[in-house]
């Protein structure tokens, strides 16, 4: 399952199951060496009562990386904030 082109922005109308299923689908994996597939992180069988984002980095050249990505991706990355609330729905955010 996929979003159409012309839907790719409305994520907002898709059930929870199907942005699972569009994560599974694209393949991503996280950035360690397990290459641990993200729709797993995502599809826990239980509540999470805080959401807790961590911005800190402790590599100097992660850091960088990040700044970076915060510095150009600033509004991308509230966006997906927001999915991955719908995905894990926790009490606090």
């Amino acid at each position: 399952m996929k979003l159409k082109k012309k839907n790719r922005g409305s994520w907002k109308i898709q059930e929870r199951d199907e942005l699972l299923e569009i994560i599974k689908q694209s393949g991503i994996v996280g950035e360690g060496g397990a290459q641990f597939p993200t729709y797993v992180k995502y599809d826990i069988g239980y509540k999470i009562d805080t959401f807790i984002l961590n911005g800190a980095e402790c590599e100097l050249i992660s850091y960088s990386r990040l700044y970076n990505n915060v510095k150009l991706y600033g509004r991308s990355a509230g966006r997906n904030i927001k999915i991955i609330e719908k995905l894990i729905r926790p009490r606090k955010l």
